[in-house]
């Protein structure tokens, strides 16, 4: 997964890994997704690679994901972590298990994300001073008030 340039954990908890970080653009792989998933939706008709990565993953999340996309770069590792306003346990618990295997990873994550005026807005939650990613992703849990058990490491 760790490869993988977006995944996503769908609302029943499972998780989703597509892309490879060789691919060139979060936004293709985010459009392909939802394309598969949602090719219903009546909002596909206004969307191309060209809306930013940060709201296509805000759209995702009003469906009930929770997105990641890696932004691993020059063996950099990074990425950012979308979360809507309507996570549950199921989607929290696959969550703890990927949050342990990106643990070296510089990870932010927008919660509560949601899009005002076409632009992709929440509260970002980056580590503090010397503070891991699982701790940081911990401290995020007890805020924001989700079960924050403690993370396998």
């Amino acid at each position: 997964m760790k490869n993988s340039k977006i995944i996503i954990i769908d609302k029943n908890g499972n998780v989703n890994s597509r892309g490879s970080l060789t691919d060139l653009r979060h936004s293709i792989t985010l459009l392909n997704y939802i394309k598969e998933k949602y090719p219903n939706w009546s909002i596909l008709k206004s969307l191309d690679i060209t809306v930013s990565p940060f709201t296509l993953g805000t759209i995702l999340t009003y469906a009930n994901n929770i997105v990641f996309l890696n932004t691993t770069k020059n063996k950099v590792l990074s990425g950012v972590l979308l979360i809507g306003k309507n996570c549950n346990e199921l989607q929290i618990n696959s969550l703890k298990k990927l949050i342990s295997e990106f643990a070296n990873f510089n990870i932010r994550i927008i919660s509560d994300i949601e899009i005002v005026e076409g632009e992709a807005l929440g509260k970002d939650f980056y580590a503090e001073n010397h503070e891991s990613t699982i701790e940081m992703f911990e401290r995020f849990l007890y805020e924001e008030g989700y079960n924050a058990g403690k993370i396998k490491r």
